[in-house]
């Protein structure tokens, strides 16, 4: 009897820890700040604050990756996406029935197109004007989706690449192989700060467009419902405490001024 009972409580301890490894989430995004970045190790950024904040009130445990858009999307959407959430992403009609969503979790800016600002030969009044020149945007974003369904072309008018960081390099270091660069303004400040380079060396000349719902988080497929609806309740939970709004007024202070006095 004194086995037996050795061994259901064996049994029902695996099962434990079956379940506590079935509910990590693996959180995964890419170099983007102030939205999410990695400095020293530590994966950062309003939106990171605002998922671990969520899944500490889900009580779910979390390991927080930063990588590639590219590999980040594929890891969420691949065939092993259980318990894969990825952020900060856009919801659009291409990506609606590949994830399951929540959100959003904060509000969009404007994506736009900047040229570097002594570069009087680049003007763009329409989007068919952009079509002229050479823009860089970052694989699988979701400004790269909405200029291919324009009708950008990959070789001739858009030249994807892995890291943003990669487009405003192309744009100062080879002057004509790129023209116009795909950025929100605090991410672009953001960026040009660890660069070494002030926002007033870029203009911007179009606004490519707004969304109006905002940015979210989102599961893969395979990841229960149950668990979707437990994460997407912790999120109303801080939502409706005001948290999200205090974490994005503390990141827009500290980067704010990089906009309005370049």
């Amino acid at each position: 009897m004194k086995e037996a009972r050795c061994v259901l409580f064996g049994i029902f301890v695996v099962s434990l820890a079956a379940v506590s490894t079935a509910q990590e989430i693996v959180a995964v995004t890419e170099q983007w700040p102030p939205y999410n970045f990695e400095e020293n190790g530590e994966t950062k950024g309003v939106s990171t604050e605002i998922i671990k904040a969520t899944l500490d009130r889900a009580n779910l445990k979390s390991d927080f990756q930063v990588h590639t858009w590219a590999r980040s999307y594929k890891m969420a959407s691949g065939e092993k996406n259980e318990n894969v959430l990825i952020y900060t992403i856009l919801r659009n009609e291409e990506r609606e029935n590949l994830f399951k969503w929540v959100g959003p979790i904060l509000p969009l800016a404007k994506m736009c197109l900047f040229k570097l600002a002594k570069r009087k030969d680049v003007a763009v009044n329409t989007l068919e004007d952009a079509k002229k020149y050479k823009v860089g945007v970052a694989i699988n974003t979701s400004t790269h989706q909405l200029l291919r369904d324009k009708g950008f072309e990959e070789g001739k008018n858009l030249f994807p690449v892995p890291r943003q960081k990669q487009n405003i390099e192309k744009l100062f270091k080879a002057e004509g192989r790129l023209d116009l660069i795909t950025d929100r303004e605090i991410t672009l400040a953001v960026q040009m700060r660890a660069l070494g380079k002030p926002l007033k060396d870029v203009e911007k000349v179009f606004v490519l467009g707004e969304w109006d719902e905002g940015f979210y988080m989102a599961f893969g497929l395979k990841t229960a419902d149950e668990l979707v609806e437990r994460v997407r309740s912790a999120f109303e939970e801080i939502k409706s405490e005001g948290i999200p709004d205090k974490m994005m007024e503390k990141y827009l202070k500290m980067y704010q001024m990089e906009i309005d006095h370049p």
